[in-house]
């Protein structure tokens, strides 16, 4: 029998026979009447949910919640309602919520109204060419320390297509605690408004969330799926652009929805011109039904191995197989035996309720090349309790050596939930060659006819890393060197499931480690440097990170620290002599002055090789950077307009010049954020480092040697140093052409530059001067004679004669050089007097990093004892000695060693017993607390039987000693400030141990030895497998001789299967 239903809800309650509802059901069995129960029903959706909604919000629970669309006709530019309140100085990211890129009507009057405040200083308001970076004069408005709206109506100018809307504390190096964007508007001609026009649209909105919705009725915030279209975080793909189009390739898109919705991230805030940039997702069905669902399955694009999880197989991945994306194959062949080996893939929904819909769409490609001799399967399963959802036969019917689309819909018969998330199995379960891609699932919707993401693919997501080097490297040794890594994913820190490739060169190794491995703490464990003499070379490391799909790089290095290098001495010396009745003294010594070049290391706060590109970039250091002290800057620029000037915290405004540009600044409050601003849109920034310490300090020694070389535009000068990868120098020269400009770039980088690469415009260069032209270079190439050389370039041809009076001044960031004054004073002395003879070497060290250093050693002969004093700075020890015992003393402590009557005696403090805290004598060691014996360890006899010796370990008793339990104990975290007992013997109750017992607190192996003279009962001794019941038996049969039996009958007792109990004849 067949019986159909229909209800509006997935799982058929409130089931009816309403053929326009929702959902069918469909009954097949036995019964000749409808079922009452809709379970014994199978629900098919039918119907779609409504119309697709799509809202804005600033909160995933719908703050200025919005389903008003951009208008590209409104008279309202633009709207943005950020709800700025920076609270920390340290992070001011949040006030580029408040900025926007905006395109005005040239010569056009438009009204600017907005909410805001600043601090102590002015918080200022403002248009600017994003282009040139020139601010415009018109539209500009001041807040000062109180939140007040205000507005100004302003005409504008011609060059008005690319402006950048902003907001800037002045001075911008100032504290920004306490400075507030609420809204603001603007509207061409003359409109103010007097408070935030949530659902009137705008040409430009600006939101911090997105979110879509199918229904039927006006949507609230709560029906949306929401998702970040504008993260605070500056570095990475900060900007989310969304468009629309009719076609599924994209083409023709525009800002009115339509039924494909484009998503590309971005760097720039300019929106992409070309389709390829987006991702494009069906939002609108055929006919005004409903769009697909996200995919919920993770990773599909299969950009890597990490895209999905291995199960027995060898897979490998196929760049742009299939649609333009990667395939990942599977060639299981020469299999003898059954087992399943494939691949899985992890879905962002784990649990199924019976009745929904689940849709599967996999392109699947099966050659014929290996005989599929038992099936090749789509399973939903978790391992983890070996459940199975569902599974799916896909060999059977199909195509060989073509694509094939498989799309299977099918509804959950049983609530279903997998602990884990990778539930999606595709396997073979003996021989089979297959591949696949595109994989994706959804419940309910629309089966796709392309491929779509999952919504955690969309998100913005960011990935940075540092790199550092812990141990140490003087004087060309190097000591207990590793390497750690951390690794932020969107800010947070994680431990595992990166993958690392790291080079490491300098200091004798030059090394590439694919799959460098780490522990819990980041060190590396495969990378590393042994103890020992070095050739003094830069230790260099440079670390590529992937996670998630994302890559960046991080860089660290160690220079060597150089020796003390002696500047100056002068020595003299001298001799005293004095003498009386009562006393003879006599004094020789030598005082010596020296002056030492000392290299003391600096701070390496941040290493960062990734180039980024923007007009503000933010990045954060290792530690804070705190007021007082000097902090150097190094980076690579290039890419920016003409002119651009930078400017760091409080040093000077710079002009950049194309390659190595170096700052010296300090911090006015403890803070770890650096923000490069402003920088133009196209400016890319690299090899970044932060130093604490000033890199003018220690420029002493010009080591220019000769003019290597020089063709067209390009000058050679080489170094008197050895050649050494990652040096940096400051350049000086003059020049009797000064109608030129220069810039200092890697040779490789010219070359590529001149032919087909991307070529530094002239405005990135330098202009010249005839005297003192100063440029920084780093290195990366030598000589022949294994010299370092630096390159120039010129924006014209150049005659390499015209430049002269050239300096090389070697940059050392890793340490700075200063002088250490040191005077050593050393001196004996002979005094004697009638009771006692004293002597006395000393030597006394005093500079100006240590405060005092001694060294001294001392004898005192008096009649009743010898005292015998070696003392280095606050360490010495004293050895007194008299007929009786000898003592031994160290650094001025308390405790020390006594020998005395034949034993070794431990005290604290005083020669009292209630000092004493252990003994040894021939036999014992004993120990001791507060004058009372706790117990003893030592050889031993049998009290009857001297001959039978042993060791023993011996508790007192507790009324005459201290002791109350011994044990064996095991610290059981490494971390832990306590051992937990193992075997325990309590001569008084202690925790929950009796009086007199042994007591374990770990499993027992008695590795099948017995137990014997044992006492045990059923209540204490409990076999875990046994049974507690009463077994009837029968004691006696007899016959009675007229055909019956007679019989008597009796049981046995067993309780946790031991037998207690029997009954007897």
């Amino acid at each position: 029998y067949v019986f159909k239903k229909y209800s509006n809800f997935a799982d058929g309650r409130n089931m009816n026979d309403d053929p326009n509802s929702q959902y069918i059901g469909v009954y097949t069995g036995s019964k000749s009447t409808a079922p009452t129960d809709p379970t014994k029903y199978s629900w098919t959706k039918i119907k779609f949910e409504g119309k697709l909604y799509k809202g804005y919000a600033n909160s995933t629970n719908g703050l200025d919640f919005t389903i008003v669309e951009p208008d590209d006709n409104s008279y309202l530019l633009a709207k943005n309602r950020p709800r700025v309140n920076i609270t920390n100085d340290d992070d001011i990211s949040d006030i580029w919520q408040a900025n926007m890129f905006l395109s005005l009507k040239p010569n056009t009057k438009y009204t600017l109204t907005a909410r805001a405040k600043g601090n102590n200083n002015k918080l200022w308001a403002y248009f600017r060419n994003n282009k040139t970076s020139q601010e415009y004069s018109w539209g500009q408005l001041e807040f000062g320390n109180t939140l007040e709206t205000k507005n100004v109506v302003f005409t504008t100018g011609s060059d008005v297509d690319d402006v950048l809307f902003k907001f800037i504390l002045v001075p911008e190096d100032e504290n920004w605690t306490g400075v507030q964007v609420d809204w603001y508007t603007i509207h061409e001609g003359d409109r103010p408004y007097t408070d935030y026009p949530t659902n009137e649209p705008a040409q430009y909105h600006k939101y911090r969330y997105f979110g879509y919705v199918f229904k039927n009725g006006t949507p609230t915030a709560s029906d949306f799926d929401w998702f970040d279209i504008q993260q605070k975080s500056i570095t990475g793909d900060k900007y989310t652009h969304l468009v629309y189009s009719d076609n599924a390739d994209g083409s023709g898109f525009g800002r009115e929805p339509k039924a494909y919705m484009g998503i590309a991230r971005t760097t720039s805030p300019v929106t992409p011109t070309d389709k390829k940039a987006f991702k494009w997702v069906r939002l609108k069905g055929d006919d005004g039904k409903s769009a697909p669902n996200f995919n919920l399955l993770l990773n599909t694009e299969i950009k890597s191995s990490s895209s999905y999880t291995l199960n027995g197989a060898s897979p490998t991945i196929n760049q742009n197989d299939f649609n333009g994306r990667n395939s990942v194959e599977i060639n299981n062949n020469g299999q003898t035996n059954y087992g399943w080996k494939g691949i899985s893939f992890r879905s962002s929904k784990k649990e199924f309720k019976r009745g929904e819909t689940i849709l599967i769409r996999l392109p699947i490609y099966i050659y014929s090349d290996v005989n599929v001799d038992n099936g090749i399967t789509l399973a939903l399963k978790s391992h983890v309790g070996n459940k199975t959802l569902t599974g799916f036969n896909l060999d059977n019917g199909t195509a060989r050596d073509t694509w094939v689309i498989k799309e299977i819909e099918c509804t959950v018969q049983q609530d279903f939930t997998s602990p884990a998330d990778n539930l999606f199995y595709i396997f073979s379960t003996k021989n089979g060659h297959f591949k696949i891609a595109e994989p994706y699932m959804a419940v309910d919707g629309d089966m796709p006819k392309d491929w779509m993401p999952s919504l955690e693919d969309l998100r913005a997501h960011s990935l940075s890393a540092n790199v550092r080097i812990a141990g140490t490297y003087e004087g060309k040794k190097t000591n207990n060197i590793k390497f750690f890594v951390d690794v932020y994913y969107d800010g947070v820190k994680v431990t595992n499931g990166f993958n690392l490739t790291a080079r490491v060169w300098g200091g004798g190794l030059n090394k590439t480690q694919e799959d460098a491995t780490y522990n819990s703490d980041g060190e590396l464990t495969n990378v590393y440097y042994s103890n020992g003499v070095k050739d003094g070379t830069t230790i260099n490391i440079k670390l590529d990170v992937e996670y998630q799909f994302l890559k960046t790089t991080c860089f660290a290095r160690l220079d060597n620290l150089p020796d003390t290098e002696l500047v100056k001495e002068i020595t003299n010396k001298y001799k005293t002599f004095d003498t009386t009745l009562e006393q003879f003294k006599s004094q020789i010594g030598e005082l010596n002055d020296k002056q030492f070049k000392v290299a003391i290391r600096g701070d390496n706060l941040l290493n960062s090789a990734e180039k980024k590109t923007g007009n503000n970039l933010t990045y954060t250091t290792l530690e804070p950077m705190k007021p007082g002290n000097t902090y150097t800057l190094v980076a690579d620029f290039r890419y920016f307009p003409a002119n651009q000037e930078l400017r760091i915290f409080n040093s000077e405004r710079q002009r950049l010049v194309a390659g190595i540009n170096i700052f010296t600044f300090t911090v006015s409050t403890e803070t770890r954020t650096i923000n490069l601003t402003p920088l133009g849109n196209t400016t890319e920034v690299k090899d970044l480092e932060v130093w604490e310490g000033n890199f003018n300090e220690g420029l002493e020694k010009n080591s220019f040697d000769v003019i290597a070389g020089g063709i067209n535009k390009l000058v050679t000068l080489k170094s008197l140093n050895e050649f050494k990868e990652g040096r940096y120098y400051k350049i000086m020269f003059d020049t009797i052409a000064p109608n030129n400009s220069a810039i200092s770039i890697d040779f490789s980088e010219y070359v590529l530059a001149s032919s087909d690469g991307k070529a530094i415009p002239n405005t990135n260069f330098k202009p010249m001067t005839a005297k003192d032209n100063v440029l920084f270079a780093r290195v990366s190439n030598k000589t022949n004679d294994n010299k370092d050389v630096v390159y120039l370039e010129f924006s014209g041809d150049f005659d390499k004669t015209k430049i002269s009076n050239i300096r090389f001044y070697e940059i050392n960031l890793g340490f700075r050089y200063t002088k250490r004054n040191e005077e050593v004073n050393i001196y004996s002395i002979i005094n004697q007097a009638k009771n006692e003879v004293n002597l006395s070497v000393k030597e006394t060290l005093s500079t100006n990093y240590l405060t005092k250093a001694q060294t001294e050693a001392t004898i005192k002969v008096m009649k009743d004892k010898i005292e015998n004093v070696v003392t280095t700075d606050n360490f010495s020890t004293t050895l007194t000695q008299n007929a009786r015992a000898l003592r031994i003393a160290w650094n001025e402590i308390s405790e020390y060693i006594q020998f005395e009557d034949g034993e070794m005696k431990f005290y604290d403090g005083k020669t009292e017993e209630n000092k004493l805290k252990a003994r040894i004598n021939s036999g014992k060691y004993e120990f001791w607390d507060s004058g009372k014996p706790v117990g003893n360890m030592g050889s031993a006899h049998l009290k009857k039987d001297p001959d039978k010796m042993g060791i023993t370990f011996n508790l007192e008793h507790f009324l005459t000693g201290k002791g109350k339990y011994m044990a064996w104990a095991h610290k059981d975290e490494f971390s832990s400030d306590s051992y937990n007992w193992k075997w325990v013997y309590t001569s008084q109750p202690i925790e929950d141990c009796e009086r007199d017992t042994l007591n374990a607190f770990c499993n027992i192996d008695l590795h099948w030895k017995g137990i014997r003279q044992a006492i045990a009962s059923t209540e204490n001794f409990v076999f875990i497998d046994g049974q507690t019941a009463t077994v009837p038996i029968v004691h006696q049969v007899t016959y009675n001789g007229n055909g019956s039996y007679s019989w008597r009958h009796g049981s046995l007792t067993f309780k946790n299967g031991i037998l207690t109990s029997a009954t007897h004849l």
